[in-house]
């Protein structure tokens, strides 16, 4: 999971080896490694320099360490927001959510936050952006979590940050052995882009 290789990465930049963060999380050398290796492998490039003085990160590392903690701000920030809604051991926090956050960042949320608070609940609804933020506007959910391309006007928006937008294709595609795309790189092949009302398709079609 991504955001266990974030921890493990975190602790090892702080701590600055590998030991120290192992027992630090109290979690095996071999695990720790493992998942930064992992990470370095999809981000394509060494995070730390490894010497016999411990682990040092690399620039690539530095840029990494300031994405980990500006997500670590943004999950305590959403904890306060949904830790500020009333009663929520009897009346269940309405969160919606698009199908991309619902799969990636709300499993993880909700378990982090019912560590905090174990006598929570949730009724999710998953749907598009649009909806989701129709669904606070109308006050049929509590809190929304969405990709957008733009603000809406409907809702007051506490929390926003950049999200890259991703490639998927075959290994041995043209385009493969590339970190970064641009639209005009791919719109030369063949798309199979997401459904009309998400944001990902309207942001291609602004560009």
């Amino acid at each position: 999971m991504q955001s266990l290789a974030f921890k493990y990465f975190y602790e090892v930049a702080q701590q600055g080896s590998l030991s120290a963060a192992s027992e630090s999380l109290h979690v095996a050398v071999s695990a720790i490694s493992r998942q930064i290796h992992q990470l370095e492998q999809r981000v394509g490039a060494e995070l730390f320099e490894r010497s016999a003085r411990g682990m040092l990160l690399t620039p690539a590392g530095q840029i990494l360490l300031k994405h980990v903690r500006r997500v670590n701000l943004e999950t305590e920030s959403t904890f306060q927001a949904i830790a500020g809604l009333s009663d929520t051991a009897k009346h269940p926090i309405r969160l919606a959510c698009t199908q991309g956050v619902a799969h990636e960042l709300i499993p993880s949320l909700m378990a982090q936050f019912s560590l905090v608070h174990p006598q929570s609940r949730f009724d999710v609804f998953v749907s598009s952006a649009k909806v989701a933020t129709e669904r606070v506007a109308m006050g049929d959910a509590d809190i929304a979590i969405t990709f957008s391309t733009t603000p809406s006007e409907t809702v007051a928006v506490r929390f926003s940050c950049e999200a890259p937008a991703l490639a998927i294709m075959a290994k041995n595609h043209p385009l493969a052995r590339r970190k970064r795309l641009r639209l005009d790189d791919v719109q030369q092949y063949p798309l199979a882009l997401t459904d009309r009302n998400t944001s990902t398709y309207k942001l291609y079609q602004l560009a």
